[in-house]
């Protein structure tokens, strides 16, 4: 309180409070309220009742305080209710905001996860943008947002030649459209000219787990070929103002040459197995990390040939699966 200029007030010694029993309002104040303050100053008061557990009114937390809960004390909202954070929201390390099902949160102003802090939703959709660019990796040109666990993926493609000389009627074969299949290379079993086939915009960051080509075996042999379908999948290092370097391959034990189709038949007839779809695959183990800035990708696949081997094997499609998807970077 302070003296109005010129007109100076005279204060008691002793300011008695308001006895809980009686209602608050002026007539219960000894002294009045005139001899608290002089004519410029005046009393705000606003009510905070306490019932049990239960607090009802207005709390107030100034600029610069603090509402601390600790280890083990909760904030619990009940149905119906509504808590809004209209400032500055700081989760501490190993704290949490938890939204449990049928419930909703709204955080109005800046929420900040310090350290191992996080915000965690138990409901489908718990933590949504409306918005274009409500959610926002801020972080360096490296932030993609992670995934924990990380993902798989599989996918699969109709076979893409990517050198049609191949395509010459002595190696291989392409009879076009045919109704009610897909876009297909035909073998006319000859080692001397594999095809060239393309993986189309691998996984950046991902593991290239396996790629598997499906085809249809043409009859019933007369006998198991001598080289069965092989397949090989490599990449070659892309360095400007160098020399291309030999391809790598993604399995250990494939020279170049490729892996035979797996496990060999015992007949003719068990290879062509009533002319189902079967699968060549080819499981990577090394350099299959994909890097689609520095490295190009792509098969190599050889028809049966030998002893034994019949032209007209189908190659139908291509399936590649990924592995260790760790962020949202997508197929670039």
């Amino acid at each position: 309180m302070h003296n109005y200029a010129g007109n100076s007030a005279s204060y008691p010694a002793t300011i008695p409070l308001i006895d809980d029993s009686d209602p608050p309002d002026a007539s219960h104040f000894d002294p009045g309220p005139e001899a608290l303050a002089d004519r410029t100053a005046y009393l705000k008061l606003r009510a905070l009742d306490k019932t049990g557990d239960t607090i009802s009114g207005h709390v107030h937390i100034g600029n610069g305080a603090e509402l601390e809960v600790d280890s083990g004390g909760e904030i619990v909202v009940d149905s119906g209710g509504n808590e809004y954070v209209d400032g500055h929201l700081e989760i501490r390390t190993g704290g949490d905001i938890e939204v449990d099902v049928g419930a909703t949160g709204t955080v109005r102003g800046v929420v900040s996860a310090v350290s191992s802090g996080s915000i965690l939703a138990a409901q489908t959709a718990a933590v949504r943008s409306t918005v274009d660019g409500g959610i926002e990796f801020a972080g360096s040109s490296a932030d993609y947002g992670s995934l924990s666990p990380s993902r798989t993926k599989s996918y699969t493609w109709v076979i893409k030649p990517s050198d049609p000389t191949a395509l010459d009627a002595t190696h291989w074969l392409s009879p076009g459209y045919q109704a009610g299949a897909p876009p297909v290379i035909v073998g006319q079993a000859s080692a001397t000219v594999p095809i060239y086939l393309e993986i189309p915009n691998p996984h950046e960051g991902a593991t290239l787990a396996s790629v598997s080509v499906g085809l249809l075996v043409v009859g019933v042999h007369s006998g198991v070929p001598a080289s069965l379908p092989s397949l090989s999948v490599q990449r070659v290092h892309l360095v400007p103002g160098s020399a291309l370097p030999a391809p790598q391959t993604l399995k250990s034990t494939d020279s170049g040459s490729g892996i035979p189709f797996s496990p060999t038949p015992a007949t003719g007839a068990a290879w062509h197995d009533s002319g189902n779809l079967q699968e060549l695959v080819y499981s990577c183990d090394q350099n299959h990390t994909i890097d689609n800035v520095n490295y190009v990708y792509f098969l190599v696949l050889t028809d049966e040939h030998g002893s034994n081997a019949v032209a007209g094997n189908t190659y139908v499609y291509v399936k590649a699966q990924y592995t260790n998807i760790s962020d949202l970077r997508f197929a670039c």
